[in-house]
């Protein structure tokens, strides 16, 4: 059976998959000063336009956190999750980077984790 760690690889991959194939960012909002705008990366290309509800512009706030969360933020994120995802891996039954040293003994933590759970509830 496949490892929660093994799970998660795969769905960085994917994240990183669709990320790359997005329009490459930093995206932004284009014409902040309007209250309602279209999203774009800077060089004339739209990302996101009249898409709201009823065929209304995005609000400024559901803009900004559009341009926000591009392609480029995600794959930051996506590399320091997969290096937690590294680090917290199956040793055994054990995460070892969870563990401690008390004394001359080692006290580990049970595989999955409590770090690789709360990156699986992303």
């Amino acid at each position: 059976m496949t490892d929660l760690a093994d799970r998660l690889r795969a769905a960085l991959d994917h994240a990183e998959a669709v990320a790359r194939a997005a329009t490459p960012g930093p995206w932004r909002r284009e014409h902040p000063d309007w209250p309602n705008t279209s999203i774009g990366n800077g060089d004339r290309t739209v990302i996101a336009s009249a898409a709201g509800h009823g065929g209304s512009w995005p609000s400024a706030e559901d803009a900004a956190h559009i341009a926000a969360n591009g392609p480029d933020v995600a794959l930051r994120a996506i590399a320091a999750h997969r290096q937690i995802v590294d680090v917290h891996s199956d040793n055994c039954g054990s995460c070892d980077a969870c563990g401690e040293v008390r004394g001359s003994e080692f006290l580990s933590v049970p595989f999955p984790c409590p770090t690789l759970l709360v990156i699986a509830s992303i």
